[in-house]
């Protein structure tokens, strides 16, 4: 009877739930990085502080039209009434003595017209590294970089500085 009794009380012991012996796979988040930072719950390869390099790229397209239209015209014209009679008012020739005036006229046109029209379109890709050069107590970065670069045979210098969050 005692076997028995030792032999239910063990089987009692296993069937009540147990405390676990492993370990958690929680894993606390390590301490913010500054005031104002969230927590981080992993390790984040991005830049966080002066020193640090971000990389940046640059993807323009800009579109332009242009058009010009220009018109001149000149007109000139000279004439004489066609009335008939030897009146003061008649000038031209005259025919029968007078009594027929054929009108005289001279007359002139010039003009000219000229149109045109330009578009364009320009792409621009690259990208360069910049240098956190501050963060700010809010956890922005200030950054700042240079790329040398030849721009249509002209060597030019890309100079970026700015925020990023």
């Amino acid at each position: 009877m005692r076997k028995a009794r030792s032999f239910a009380m063990a089987f009692a012991l296993l069937m009540l739930p147990a405390a676990a012996l492993a370990d958690t796979l929680y894993v606390a988040a390590p301490p913010a990085v500054g005031p104002g930072h969230p927590l981080r719950l992993g390790p984040d390869h991005r830049a966080a502080q002066v020193g640090d390099l971000l990389h940046i790229e640059f993807n323009f397209a800009v579109q332009s039209n242009s058009s010009d239209i220009s018109n001149q015209s000149k007109q000139f014209s000279v004439g004489s009434s066609n009335g008939t009679g030897g009146g003061s008012g008649t000038t031209g020739i005259r025919l029968l003595g007078g009594l027929v005036n054929i009108p005289t006229s001279l007359g002139g046109n010039t003009g000219s017209q000229s149109s045109r029209t330009e578009t364009g379109t320009t792409s621009f890709i690259s990208d360069m590294m910049a240098t956190v050069v501050n963060v700010l107590p809010s956890g922005v970065l200030q950054i700042a970089g240079d790329q040398n670069m030849a721009v249509n045979g002209q060597n030019q210098t890309l100079h970026i500085t700015g925020f990023v969050r």
